[in-house]
């Protein structure tokens, strides 16, 4: 089976996932799929049969569910192979996925009780302190395989894919990939020679210029009732795209513009994640006047973050024009609602911030 994959954006900012499978018995499954900041969704799912021909892949429609693209039962459409791409036209362009893709699931210990982590279809099981972030890395499958993980207050399940090498990592330490036939950690690994490195070179560190973020620590129930709302987050379907990303960072979801969203751990840091971005990274939002916005947004859904709330830096207050929301109503005739100019959308702003 080969697999190939396409991550692009339309000329009016959709964001627009599209996947070809192509089956070895002669089958293929293309998926194409349309989301937008608003959680709104489109797309369509194409099955039938395909061909090699010079230089190409000819795809046969069966089926077609959807409205999305030029898809038509029994009208064929060729993919030219140029290196590992196919070309068919217009915007759609596929490149091939390796097989042996590699995913990254980070899991952290914000607790004050150990955790304990279980690999399957091995059962084993790790034990991560309070504090301690470790890493589960698989290496070697392909496919649109992924790891599923399954989060508890004790303890998190990490379902692996066959035929994947595991590396549990704790810290900077890296252990052996595991084969696929042995479970993780089951033999030692062998120490390896390894070439001396240079120490990286001290970078030069630079003043914000803003004042920086210091996140209060939750109490005991609150950082409970945090975990607990992060197991509670929906992530089926298209439209939890949030939950499931917040899940993957274990932190709730605060609030969310056309560009970022702001997200909060039960240790009471608040992170930033850019979801246009391909890779979301998440990052901790060090501007405290953002971090506190963002804060009072969360505290819409969940009041019980009214004590992380106790502390107004650099005299902070609810936009006047928007009332706190991050958004006004559109002007007539338009309809709907409109990005807020005076608070960046954040519905909070400090007096000093330029109009």
């Amino acid at each position: 089976m080969k697999l190939y994959e396409d991550y692009s954006q339309s000329a009016d900012g959709w964001n627009i996932t599209s996947s070809l499978e192509l089956e070895d018995d002669g089958r293929f499954l293309y998926d194409e799929t349309w989301t937008d900041y608003t959680s709104a969704t489109a797309g369509v799912t194409v099955e039938g049969s395909w061909r090699r021909e010079v230089e190409a892949i000819v795809l046969h429609p069966l089926s077609v569910e959807g409205a999305v693209g030029s898809w038509v039962v029994g009208q064929e459409r060729k993919g030219v192979e140029r290196g590992d791409t196919l070309d068919f036209g217009g915007a759609l362009t596929l490149r091939f996925v390796p097989p042996d893709r590699e995913q990254d699931i980070a899991v952290g210990n914000t607790g004050m009780k150990p955790l304990t982590v279980v690999l399957e279809p091995w059962g084993t099981r790790h034990t991560v302190e309070p504090g301690e972030r470790v890493r589960v890395v698989a290496r070697g499958f392909g496919g649109r395989k992924q790891l599923q993980v399954v989060r508890g207050a004790e303890r998190v399940v990490v379902y692996c894919p066959s035929g994947s090498q595991i590396t549990f990592v704790r810290g900077e330490e890296e252990t052996k990939a595991a084969t696929p036939n042995r479970a993780p950690g089951s033999e030692a690994a062998k120490p390896t020679a390894m070439a001396p490195v240079a120490p990286p070179a001290t970078a030069r560190v630079v003043e914000p210029k803003f004042a920086r973020f210091e996140p209060l620590t939750p109490s005991p129930d609150l950082a409970a009732r945090i975990r607990r709302w992060i197991d509670e987050l929906p992530t089926e379907g298209m439209e939890n795209w949030i939950g499931r990303l917040c899940k993957v960072h274990e932190a709730i979801p605060l609030h969310c513009t056309q560009i970022y969203l702001w997200a909060l751990r039960p240790d009471g840091q608040v992170l930033s994640i850019d979801h246009e971005s391909f890779v979301r990274r998440a990052e901790l939002e060090n501007n405290r006047v953002t971090a506190y916005a963002a804060l009072a947004q969360g505290a819409r859904t969940y009041p019980e973050l009214g004590e992380l709330l106790t502390h107004n830096p650099a005299g902070v207050r609810r936009c006047e024009v928007c009332g706190g929301l991050g958004w006004t109503e559109a002007r007539q005739p338009a309809q709907g609602s409109d990005y807020c100019q005076r608070c960046l959308g954040m519905g909070w702003y400090a007096p000093h911030t330029p109009r």
